[in-house]
């Protein structure tokens, strides 16, 4: 199996900051963006539990239905 893994930048824009930093930054006040695979029982879980706190929540689920079923948009 030939797998592609995509290079990720260790570094934030101005190249001397760490991804790690910048995360560990926006956390806090929450500026982060969580992003979630899977809209079941646990990826619904999670997003009710940091929404109230702020953050955004981006999900991801193949299930078309679940997605109906569930409210989201």
């Amino acid at each position: 199996m030939n797998v592609h893994v995509p290079a990720f930048p260790l570094r934030g824009d101005d190249g001397q900051t760490s991804n790690f930093q910048i995360l560990t930054r926006k956390i806090p006040q929450p500026e982060a963006v969580i992003g979630l695979v899977g809209m079941g029982y646990v990826g619904l879980a999670i997003s009710d539990a940091v929404c109230p706190a702020g953050f955004r929540v981006i999900g991801f689920d193949l299930d078309e239905a679940r997605k109906d079923r569930e409210g989201l948009r």
